[in-house]
C-alpha cells in the first residue's frame, strides 16, 4: 500500500465476517488484526451504497432503516397534504417512498416473509 501511496484510515475502515453463528465463533480469537500497524476489528454491520449488510446476511437492519425512512417521509407528506392536489401528493409519495423501497430490492430475495411484510406495510401506507 505504501508503494501506491494509499493510506489506511482506521476510523473509516470497516470489514465484516459473514457466516453462521458457529462459523463466526471459530474466528473470535483472530481479532483485532493489524494492518500497517493499525488495529482493525470486524464490525457487526457495514453499509455500502446505502445497503446495510449484517453478519448473518438477513438484512434486518437494512429493512428497519428503509421502513423508518419511508414512514418518516409519509408523516412529512401528511403534514403538507392539505396544500397539495391529489396527483401532486401521489407523485411526491412515489418519488420519496417507492424509490426507496425499490432500491436494491433484488438483494432481499429469500428474506423471511415477516421482514418483507414490514416493507409491504410501508408501501400500502403511502398508497392508502
Amino acid at each position: 500500500m505504501k508503494n501506491s501511496k494509499l493510506k489506511l484510515n482506521a476510523n473509516k475502515t470497516e470489514f465484516i465476517i459473514i457466516g453462521t453463528v458457529t462459523q463466526r465463533a471459530k474466528l473470535d480469537g483472530f481479532f483485532p488484526t493489524h494492518i500497517l500497524n493499525q488495529s482493525v476489528t470486524p464490525a457487526p454491520s457495514v453499509s455500502n451504497l446505502g445497503v446495510n449488510f449484517d453478519e448473518s446476511f438477513n438484512f434486518k437492519q437494512h429493512i428497519s432503516k428503509t421502513c423508518r425512512c419511508c414512514f418518516y417521509h409519509i408523516r412529512d407528506l401528511r403534514r403538507i397534504r392539505r396544500f397539495l392536489s391529489l396527483s401532486v401528493a401521489k407523485t411526491i409519495a412515489t418519488a420519496l417512498v417507492s424509490s426507496r423501497l425499490d432500491y436494491c430490492n433484488s438483494l432481499l430475495y429469500n428474506t423471511a416473509n415477516k421482514d418483507i411484510a414490514r416493507l409491504q406495510l410501508s408501501r400500502t401506507a403511502w398508497q392508502g
